[in-house]
């Protein structure tokens, strides 16, 4: 078996000879990002839980303790509810 057209290593050019070292050495890159005042909301927004859990365990202590079922509690679930079915 015999392989033709492989050169020596010795023939490859080193990379400094090919990339002008004095141009990459100017070359800065700015390590900066911005971020808006709109993304920076909606991150804030984000960490807030979908849940209140504070009103969630106060309903369920009501509720437990009979005091939360009146008609105006009602119509506002169901006012609620038919805003989320809509």
């Amino acid at each position: 078996m015999s392989l033709e057209g492989i050169h020596k290593a010795s023939q490859i050019q080193p990379l400094g000879s090919i990339q002008n070292q004095e141009s990459l050495q100017n070359i800065t890159s700015p390590n900066k990002i911005h971020i808006s005042e709109e993304a920076k909301i909606l991150d804030n927004l984000s960490e807030i839980p979908d849940i209140r859990q504070e009103k969630v365990e106060n309903i369920r202590a009501q509720i437990l303790a009979g005091t939360y079922l009146d008609d105006q509690n009602l119509e506002k679930a169901m006012e609620s509810l038919l805003q989320d079915l809509l």
